[in-house]
């Protein structure tokens, strides 16, 4: 047992002593290659154990964290080539049948070969795609960021929050001190179990191991089409009633909402990056709050878009939209994913004429 009487510098002649420092810098040590080696990258490296890490076959943030590592090695291989990188929430993730068949149209229409990558999932925030961006670092990259009204409605506590179905979401990603700062005033409090991806993802992996003993699934295969047959949308007053959540909540949030969004855009500029803000269609439904949902987001998208700050692409009018292209007000069906692919590849033509291949 140590003696505290003693001089500090003479502590170090107990065995004691010595194994509780050794103790500390063993504990650090293994923190640090937890935190920046093994839930940074190396965990996520080995496509083979995507299968047994998800929870289920639509997990979309474990799928997303083998993603992110695979931009990262294809970017360090090929740093002279322009990546096209899509983020979004559910509402993107339904708007395209695969990468690779959106990879192939667009090599199609430009004429030359071309990297397309998705990183979406359901519940996505902006402050997530600002944490995506800083992850992904200095790449060459063009981002496509989908905004719709529906992105202005999310409240502090899910933007990288968890709850009982999803967890923490991208728990493999440290949430940067400026989505910190500016979640901390809208009283969005933070501890270290957000600052390190070590406290998250020990949390969120044990969570789905045990998850998968307990319902017997050894492994899942991923798909990102939840329900690709779903009948189309309708008038209902179930659709209605979520269309007059998003109005109210667009009211409380919007504002927080599109600062991080700024935030987004900011990242990407720092890190050189190429962003085009996407304008997402939603279903011909006749009710007139989806006017006045468009209407609240164009009062905050014209002024940055005004200012020339940002490439802006609106497929709202490019495609003749219809009821049965949606299965509800905002997820497309299969019929409408191929309107969206070819809408979006011809917008992206003309941009990549007018700017120059992209290098702007």
């Amino acid at each position: 047992m140590l003696n505290l009487k003693v001089p500090l510098f003479q502590w170090f002649q107990y065995k004691s002593f010595r194994r509780f420092l050794w103790m500390i810098a063993w504990t650090l040590l293994i923190f640090i290659a937890l935190e920046f080696v093994v839930f940074k990258s190396l965990l996520w490296s080995v496509p083979n154990l995507e299968k047994y890490l998800l929870l289920r076959n639509n997990d979309d943030w474990v799928h997303n964290a083998f993603t992110i590592q695979k931009i990262k090695r294809y970017a360090r291989e090929n740093p002279d080539e322009k990546l096209l990188i899509y983020l979004g929430g559910s509402g993107s993730l339904e708007s395209i049948s695969s990468d690779e068949n959106m990879e192939t149209k667009l090599s199609n229409v430009l004429e030359k070969n071309i990297s397309f990558f998705s990183i979406t999932s359901s519940y996505m925030t902006f402050a997530e795609t600002t944490m995506i961006i800083s992850e992904l670092g200095s790449i060459n990259a063009i981002y496509l960021i989908s905004v719709a009204p529906y992105y202005l409605m999310k409240q502090p506590q899910i933007q990288i929050a968890h709850d009982e179905r999803t967890y923490l979401r991208y728990f493999f990603l440290p949430v940067p001190a400026k989505v910190r700062n500016l979640l901390t005033e809208y009283e969005l409090n933070f501890g270290p179990f957000y600052i390190f991806r070590t406290f998250r993802s020990i949390f969120a992996i044990t969570h789905q191991i045990k998850y998968n003993i307990n319902n017997k699934v050894l492994h899942a295969e991923y798909d990102r089409h939840a329900a690709p047959n779903k009948v189309p949308v309708n008038d209902s007053r179930e659709e209605r009633r979520k269309i007059d959540r998003v109005l109210w909540q667009m009211d409380l949030f919007a504002d927080m909402n599109f600062k991080l969004l700024e935030l987004t855009i900011d990242t990407a500029k720092n890190h050189r990056a190429s962003t085009i803000l996407l304008r997402m269609p939603l279903a011909p439904v006749k009710y007139e709050k989806i006017r006045q949902a468009e209407e609240g987001l164009d009062e905050y998208l014209v002024p940055l878009l005004k200012a020339g700050a940002i490439d802006y692409i609106d497929l709202r009018d490019k495609a003749p939209w219809k009821k049965e292209d949606f299965m509800d007000y905002e997820h497309m069906r299969s019929i409408g994913r191929k309107k969206f692919e070819n809408a979006l590849s011809d917008e992206l033509k003309h941009y990549f004429e007018s700017n120059d291949g992209g290098k702007r």
